[in-house]
């Protein structure tokens, strides 16, 4: 009976292992829905909720602070080589990457700072084991293989952990994924700016203000480009004109239309030309000033002065008209990387031009989309909302959706 007793015993505690382990990797699963969620809300520049937080404090190396380090996508590329056999996994530039990259899990269950020393195959095929270097409070050091509990052999935890080398290979595909969230400068910017505000990200990256010289001259800067965000537009209506046959130029022609003004008698070209005049001065004068104290100056000056003189001549007109965009494009990028450069020799953080100025793209050059081209705006559909696995299987990766909890997910 005692035997029998036992050997029940027996079963409930392997039942009970199995169904923790189960519910372990459903955790994992879901958590790493959640973190994929929440780097696309924190990349378009969202809010996390408590789940969020909860699951990064649970997965450090989930945790922006690591997945954002600056060496992050070397080490990444550097820990694929070592698991797929690309480069010896105790060579030093191996090890140095290994360690940043499974950092947060090495560090796991204290007993001191704790660097691999050493990557040896486990005695189950398939396998490795992580040889520790632990440096305790005492400043003292000791090497040992790492625990299952993170410990070590000279710990009271004894049981050496033999990591599978598909695992391993999962982690850092995961990091590839997480970190391709933040594949332009822009969003990785938006991410680090949320993780310094959630205490995520180190402190000592936060931006200080601008010393007054550097803010005075961005703010001249910001000035001209915001200006020239609608002057090409002006140019490019009045190029439109004179191909339309709506603006006649020439000697006789630009005469007839000064008459027709002054009589009262005007017509649609008349007031084009009479608009003419004002406008080019106007376009004139920003012109020049964004292109001051650029590369741009004495080109910018030369073709004004040539368009202004020569304005009885529709086919000069037309050719300087487009020679001055391009310099007021091209003095656009002068003005931006000017601002960036300050930004950058003063420690702060570089200026995402668009949320200054929202009418410029700055993918392409700060140049303003034109009307006319512009997308028809469309409704954004729905997430799908799912109620069990096989709608979550129907998913494509990538998709949001709303789980049967009402929280926003992201399929990997």
């Amino acid at each position: 009976m005692q035997r029998e007793d036992q050997r029940l015993d027996l079963q409930q505690q392997q039942l009970t292992r199995q169904i923790g382990r189960q519910d372990k990797a459903e955790m994992q699963q879901q958590d790493a829905l959640t973190a994929k969620s929440a780097y696309a809300k924190i990349a378009a520049g969202g809010d996390l909720d408590d789940n969020d937080l909860e699951v990064f404090k649970r997965n450090p190396w989930m945790d922006p602070r690591h997945v954002l380090s600056p060496a992050m996508q070397g080490d990444v590329a550097t820990a694929g080589k070592v698991f797929t056999g690309e480069l010896n996994s105790n060579a030093p530039e191996a090890l140095d990457a290994v360690n940043r990259v499974f950092g947060p899990d090495i560090q796991k269950g204290g007993g001191g700072k704790k660097r691999i020393v050493q990557v040896m195959p486990g005695q189950t095929e398939g396998t490795v084991v992580f040889e520790l270097e632990v440096t305790g409070d005492d400043g003292k050091k000791y090497t040992a293989p790492m625990t299952k509990n993170r410990g070590t052999t000279n710990d009271a935890d004894d049981e050496v952990l033999e990591v599978p080398i598909e695992k391993l290979v999962d982690r850092v595909s995961g990091y590839k994924l997480l970190s391709g969230v933040f594949n332009t400068p822009e969003n990785r910017q938006a991410a680090l700016r949320y993780g310094q505000q959630m205490g995520l990200a180190p402190k000592d990256q936060m931006s200080k203000p601008l010393a007054a010289p550097v803010q005075k001259a961005e703010d001249k800067d910001l000035e001209a480009i915001a200006a020239a965000s609608t002057m090409n537009d002006q140019l490019s209506k009045v190029g439109e004109q004179i191909s339309s046959g709506k603006l006649k130029l020439g000697p006789v022609s630009n005469t007839l239309a000064s008459a027709r003004n002054a009589m009262g008698m005007s017509t649609e070209e008349s007031r084009n030309y009479g608009s003419l005049n004002s406008t080019l001065e106007q376009l004139r004068n920003a012109s020049l000033r964004l292109n001051a104290g650029v590369q741009t100056d004495g080109d910018a000056q030369r073709a004004w002065n040539e368009l202004i003189t020569n304005i009885n001549d529709p086919a000069l007109v037309q050719q300087r008209l487009t020679e001055i965009r391009a310099l007021n494009e091209k003095a656009m990028d002068l003005k931006t990387n000017m601002i960036q450069q300050r930004r950058h020799n003063a420690r702060a953080e570089p200026l995402d031009i668009g949320t200054v100025i929202p009418q410029v793209d700055q993918q392409r050059g700060l140049q303003k989309m034109p009307k006319a081209q512009a997308a028809p705006r469309q409704e954004q559909p729905a997430s799908p909302r799912i109620a069990n696995d096989d709608d979550y299987n129907r998913l494509p990766s990538g998709t949001v959706f709303i789980d049967p909890n009402g929280k926003q997910r992201v399929k990997p």
